[in-house]
Parts: C-alpha cells; sequence; structure tokens
C-alpha cells in the first residue's frame, strides 16, 4: 500500500516537474509520457504472463530486469547531459 501511494505522489509530481522545461509543449509532452508508460507496462506485463507462476521468482526476474533498464536509462541519461554540458 505503502509502495502505491508513494509511487501515486511521485509519478505526477516528476512529469510535472519534466514539463515545467518545456511549457510550449507541455500538453505533447504528457501524452507522449502517458503512451511511453502504458506501452512500456503492456510490455512487460505480456513477458510476465508468459512465465510460468509457479512462486514469486517470476515477479522477481521481471521486477529485477525493470530495475536494471531502469538504472541503465539513467546512468545514459547522466552521461549524456554531462557531455551536453
Amino acid at each position: 500500500v505503502i509502495l502505491m501511494v508513494s509511487i501515486g505522489a511521485i509519478i505526477p509530481l516528476a512529469s510535472s516537474g519534466a514539463m515545467k522545461l518545456f511549457p510550449t509543449i507541455a500538453g505533447s509532452a504528457g501524452a507522449l509520457l502517458a503512451t511511453c508508460m502504458f506501452l512500456i507496462a503492456a510490455i512487460f506485463t505480456v513477458i510476465a504472463s508468459s512465465m510460468r507462476q509457479q512462486s514469486a521468482r517470476s515477479l522477481f526476474v521481471i521486477l529485477l530486469l525493470m530495475s536494471i533498464i531502469t538504472m541503465l536509462v539513467v546512468l545514459l541519461a547522466k552521461t549524456r547531459r554531462k557531455d551536453n554540458v
């Protein structure tokens, strides 16, 4: 429950903070963000549903995979930001 409340508070705050950078295209950027979030969720839902569901191991594998991908994206964004500065 605490995780879901935290996610429900963090995602709107983070996306609105990101939209402040581009106020002229905030609507399009918000729509693109939501589309990407739903697309990624759909892809991982298909992957998770195709795995065997005999234990919590498959859920752990999916969450671990998503965490690794997220960390790689964050590190890539940081290195690109340093290169542009």
